[in-house]
């Protein structure tokens, strides 16, 4: 399993945990969060048209475009580019829906930094 196989899996079993409960994981950079939503493990690795969806809300994770640095004695530097795409369908006000989903992808986001340790691996 390559590199960024690897990378796109943790990211999508990651977005699988926005569940609409609470997330109490401890950390000392942070308090526990609530989720807006819930994506009842909607979350897939490949990029769906909207005909292919029947449940809402749905993530599809996606890797775009990868660069490397090579810095001299062998030390390379990768970076890699994820694409989040949310699919939402509600009846009241789907803005806010959209804004919701947005809010909880974009605080798993952020916890991936403080939450790898030696049983992951560092992104």
């Amino acid at each position: 399993m390559s590199r960024r196989t690897q990378i796109i899996d943790f990211v999508v079993t990651e977005l699988k945990k926005i569940n609409g409960a609470v997330d109490s994981r401890t950390a000392p950079t942070r308090s526990s969060y609530t989720y807006k939503t819930n994506v009842f493990n909607n979350v897939f690795r490949r990029m769906k048209y909207i005909n292919e969806i029947n449940d809402f809300p749905t993530l599809c994770v996606t890797s775009g475009g990868e660069d490397r640095v090579e810095i001299g004695g062998g030390v390379r530097f990768g970076t890699i580019t994820i694409d989040i795409r949310g699919y939402i369908k509600s009846t009241d006000n789907s803005l806010d829906e959209a804004e919701n989903l947005g809010d909880d992808i974009e605080f798993v986001i952020n916890t991936l930094n403080i939450e790898t340790n030696a049983s992951t691996f560092q992104i």
